[in-house]
């Protein structure tokens, strides 16, 4: 029992039936830690060690040693454990595991999958969770195509995916007529190599509200360097435009502080120091008059506004 509480203790003091025998314990070892009250049942076949505190993740770590071998956290808990924005922890816990005969350990949220390979499932947190890319893959036929992109950029800006490891789980994957590959053909085969994803839903306004203008759409997270000092990554740069423009939007969120307020002064000092043009702008600007930025940005760029 010693290699079973060990075992537990990294699994959010729970374990499973299967685990537990598959250390050797017999089945009656077992039920005297259960009356002993040592152990208590946390789902069918799955036991945690009395007096540990709840929480979301340990629910979800019950809820996939309860599937069973193969299986991990999906779907739209997955995003949640990996922190991808709009998504949270709470709610229906949605675990996938390989498809099988029996209908041992089903409940809502449980999905079974005719693919579902080791190298899908990755531990974070230490919960067996589907990779980055499989989730996606996974969200694509329920999500609005608006959100899919935001959340395949946000994947891609926080470095949990590259357009590559998409592509080889595109390959894998889709070649088995799943649900979604049409989704994430279409996603894909507009973002090729040299994409650079936005960063948040501002940065995604700000470039539909430049390309309805009809003005060619700036470079996405260009770096930029300075005479005096180094400037950094700045959110746009029409490089075409001379002087060079550099084009900020500034979100509610990151710029309300005076720490963060006085360091856009000093980039902003530093850029014009460096020969470059900047224009800032923010989310009530562009949703209540996306006219008066417009201009402004055609006077910038000494084109005429439509």
């Amino acid at each position: 029992m010693e290699r079973v509480y060990d075992l537990a203790k990294r699994q959010y003091a729970l374990v499973s039936r299967d685990q537990v025998l598959g250390l050797g314990v017999p089945v009656s070892r077992l039920d005297n830690e259960i009356r002993s009250g040592r152990l208590e049942v946390v789902l069918r076949e799955v036991y945690g060690v009395r007096g540990c505190p709840p929480s979301w993740e340990r629910d979800v770590m019950a809820r996939v040693l309860g599937a069973g071998p193969g299986a991990g956290a999906s779907l739209y808990t997955a995003a949640a454990i990996r922190n991808v924005r709009g998504f949270h922890r709470g709610g229906l816990i949605h675990v996938s595991r390989p498809w099988k005969q029996s209908r041992k350990g089903q409940r809502p949220g449980l999905h079974e999958s005719l693919y579902l390979p080791e190298h899908h499932i990755t531990p974070v947190q230490n919960i067996p969770t589907t990779t980055s890319e499989r989730t996606l893959f996974d969200l694509a036929p329920r999500l609005e195509p608006e959100r899919l992109l935001r959340v395949f950029n946000d994947i891609l800006s926080a470095d949990l995916a590259t357009l590559g490891t998409m592509e080889v789980m595109f390959a894998e994957t889709a070649k088995r007529g799943r649900w979604g590959s049409a989704a994430m053909r279409e996603l894909l085969s507009t973002k090729g190599e040299g994409y650079v994803p936005t960063e948040s839903e501002l940065e995604d306004l700000l470039e539909s509200v430049i390309d309805a203008a009809g003005i060619v759409l700036p470079r996405r997270q260009a770096t930029v360097g300075g005479t005096t000092a180094p400037i950094g990554r700045m959110d746009f740069l029409f490089d075409w435009s001379r002087p060079p423009l550099v084009l900020e939007a500034d979100s509610k969120r990151f710029h309300k502080f005076t720490s963060v307020i006085l360091s856009d002064q000093r980039r902003t000092l530093l850029l014009t120091a460096a020969g470059f043009d900047i224009l800032r702008v923010n989310w009530w600007q562009l949703t209540n008059e996306p006219e008066l930025f417009i201009a402004a940005l055609c006077m910038k760029l000494g084109l005429v506004a439509a």
